[in-house]
């Protein structure tokens, strides 16, 4: 079985985060014969741009969707069409999924064709899209129950299948030690509550100064001005880190006490998912696919992000190291049964057997 893969590994993700893990955890199977092709985020090719205008009434991408991806979809087409593949897999449908169900029907109709789902369904609605045109996907992979009830209002219920977002256990790793520290961690920028954020670091910080805040995202140009940033900054606890490299940023996963991170809205989430990999017990909340990835024995998550609620379960978990040590174990445990990326991989390789076993 021959799977053409449509890649990308984002400026702000290390080597070893993000979903193209997937891609390399399928090139290990022996029963299928994985090529790739990359977004590139350089300059397009002189006339790509104009070619995307004249195709535009063919492509229904998402406002992700540039010319980098209308790039990256004619590439896809060339080498299909002159090397045949079974399956492409768009791994990033927001970013790289626009006209090639287009160019599939034109040119290439037997190949399957299945893309994975990263936003929301709060994304979707705010962008006022209604994803009609996945119903083209012979397979659309979702990554919890809240996306996949969605999708069933605009795509072919059977096509939907739900496979979860992976993480790299063997190098998210827990502390060799207990861990008696008072750091808590805040990791990304995507979605995250940041408002609410600073309304719990000052109430934490208004009893004690023992507790501190590491903030790990890389900063935009526009987050200079940005007042809750400088809020966060005013407080002598708060430390940005902005600069880590793959090693130091699973070592502080490894030294924290907590991962504090309140969400307006999530799919998968990259830092959760690392923070359970490394055994770092995680305040959260209850929005999207959460629960369905955190287990009940290694969280705590608020229905309603109460800053109050949020501070006093912080002030209560610092002061019982023996807790949060139970709490990660959960943790840890969840990660290696369900979440290695050789399990998710082999999920996914199941899909495409059946997509390929119903075209014979």
């Amino acid at each position: 079985m021959n799977v053409l893969l449509l890649r990308d590994r984002f400026p702000h993700m290390g080597q070893y985060s993000g979903y193209d893990q997937l891609s390399e955890a399928l090139g290990s199977l022996s029963q299928t014969t994985i090529s790739s092709v990359w977004r590139k985020r350089e300059r397009p090719v002189r006339g790509v741009g104009r070619l995307m205008r004249f195709l535009r009434k063919h492509i229904q991408g998402t406002p992700f969707y540039k010319v980098q991806g209308f790039q990256l979809e004619l590439l896809v087409a060339w080498k299909v069409i002159r090397k045949r593949s079974d399956i492409v897999h768009v791994l990033y449908l927001e970013d790289t999924l626009g006209v090639l169900p287009y160019f599939r029907k034109k040119f290439f109709p037997d190949v399957k064709l299945v893309a994975t789902a990263h936003q929301p369904p709060s994304w979707w609605k705010v962008n006022r899209l209604a994803p009609y045109w996945l119903d083209q996907l012979d397979a659309l992979i979702v990554l919890d129950s809240v996306s996949k009830n969605f999708f069933t209002h605009y795509v072919d219920p059977d096509k939907i299948h739900i496979i979860p977002h992976g993480v790299a256990v063997d190098f998210f790793t827990p502390p060799a030690n207990q861990n008696t520290s008072s750091r808590c961690l805040y990791v990304g920028q995507w979605l995250r509550d940041l408002a609410f954020f600073e309304e719990v670091v000052r109430r934490v910080s208004e009893k004690t100064d023992t507790i501190s805040f590491d903030l790990v995202f890389k900063p935009q140009v526009h987050d200079a001005t940005n007042p809750l940033l400088i809020k966060l900054a005013q407080y002598p606890g708060v430390t940005f880190q902005p600069t880590l490299t793959d090693v130091q940023l699973a070592n502080l996963y490894r030294e924290s006490a907590l991962l504090t991170l309140p969400l307006l809205d999530s799919s998968a989430n990259n830092a959760l998912l690392e923070a359970m990999a490394s055994g770092l017990p995680i305040l959260s909340t209850d929005v999207g696919g959460v629960k369905e990835y955190i287990p009940v024995a290694g969280a705590i998550t608020f229905q309603n992000n109460e800053p109050d609620l949020f501070a006093e379960a912080i002030l209560d978990l610092i002061a019982q190291p023996s807790k949060r040590r139970k709490m990660g174990k959960a943790l840890r445990q969840k990660a290696e049964e369900e979440y290695t990326w050789p399990k998710v991989a082999a999920q996914v390789e199941q899909l495409y057997r059946k997509l390929t076993e119903k075209a014979l």
